[in-house]
């Protein structure tokens, strides 16, 4: 009887061993895992930030730029506060902050840029109908008028959160918190 109870006893212990170590290799590749997949938003917002840097200020082009389509940040970052020296900490996340105002202000671009085409092609359209009702002002002169007319007006809001892009929280990846990180994804770039 002896036997059986020490055997059950051993079986036990050796059962929460391999318990625990499962469940510490999970959370370890977990870190891993949350690690890899920041450094790929990370690439992809600096990606677009370059993008922005070299285009010209063509603000129709500017909207088709994504910056940070998703931030996995915000779900990913309770996993770093202990690992994370607070240097560090702080500089990924004000560079994921920096990011998700550029992002903001460029969803905003595109949208007041697509009202503003629209009031345009409203203005355009009543002009036309004004010069078949007086048609002693030419066509050609108000289609002229027209354009020379701006496409659209950029409230100030947006072009400040633009210039967000020269600030030097807009990169992160060769820092020593990007090192980190790249170490914790165990992976060599």
């Amino acid at each position: 009887m002896e036997l059986s109870g020490w055997f059950n006893g051993a079986a036990t212990l050796l059962a929460g061993a391999v318990a625990g170590l499962v469940y510490w290799k999970s959370k370890r590749d977990e870190v891993r895992n949350a690690a890899a997949i920041l450094l790929t938003d990370i690439r992809d917002a600096e990606a677009g930030l370059r993008s922005l840097k070299t285009m010209p200020s063509d603000y129709g082009a500017m909207t088709n730029v994504l910056v940070l389509p998703t931030s996995n940040w915000l779900k990913y970052k309770h996993l770093f506060v202990k690992k994370l020296d607070n240097d560090h900490l702080t500089a990924i996340d004000k560079f994921f902050e920096t990011c998700s105002s550029i992002q903001a202000g460029l969803d905003s671009i595109a949208k007041v840029l697509d009202e503003t085409i629209l009031q345009k092609a409203l203005e355009i359209q009543k002009r036309k109908i004004d010069d078949i009702f007086k048609p002693e002002v030419g066509f050609d002169k108000k289609i002229k008028e027209i354009e020379k007319m701006d496409y659209f007006f950029l409230p100030d809001w947006h072009k400040k959160k633009l210039q967000d892009i020269n600030s030097p929280s807009a990169t992160v990846l060769n820092t020593p918190a990007g090192e980190w990180l790249k170490k914790m994804a165990n992976q060599k770039f």
